[in-house]
């Protein structure tokens, strides 16, 4: 089992139905982007992202970059992995993007993790943010 496989979040297959699925519900689409060999992504994935997308108080979905699959991008693009996670902005791992169906950032993204023991606060408020956004 590999690291991203722990934990599991689903994988991202179509930004613009999974984002407005998510922005019904009055929530961004909360995307982490990762890879699957990475300790930190794995982390925010375990210990933050799985457990608030199970209560349902965020919709969460994994592009792990280095999975040779495909995904529609919300122009309707259909780009590997490795080629999505650049156009949604993953440069570094984990990258956690907060996206309308139309692909817009409703909030800045979150890079890296830690954050000083700060990360849960930082991912609050950035789901608070990207909520007001979305209701605009």
């Amino acid at each position: 089992m590999t690291r991203a496989q722990v934990g599991a979040l689903p994988q991202l297959a179509d930004l613009r139905r999974e984002a407005a699925a998510a922005n019904a519900r009055g929530m961004p689409l909360t995307v982490l982007i990762s890879r699957s060999d990475c300790t930190f992504c794995h982390e925010v994935r375990v210990q933050y992202l799985a457990p608030k997308t199970r209560e349902g108080s965020m919709v969460a979905v994994e592009l792990v970059s280095d999975f040779r699959r495909t995904v529609r991008i919300a122009d309707g693009r259909t780009l590997s992995n490795a080629d999505a996670a650049q156009a949604l902005g993953g440069r570094f791992f984990p990258t956690v993007v907060f996206l309308s169906a139309e692909g817009r950032q409703l909030a800045g993204p979150i890079v890296g993790a830690g954050k000083g023991g700060f990360y849960e606060t930082f991912l609050d408020n950035a789901l608070a943010d990207a909520a007001r956004t979305l209701r605009r």
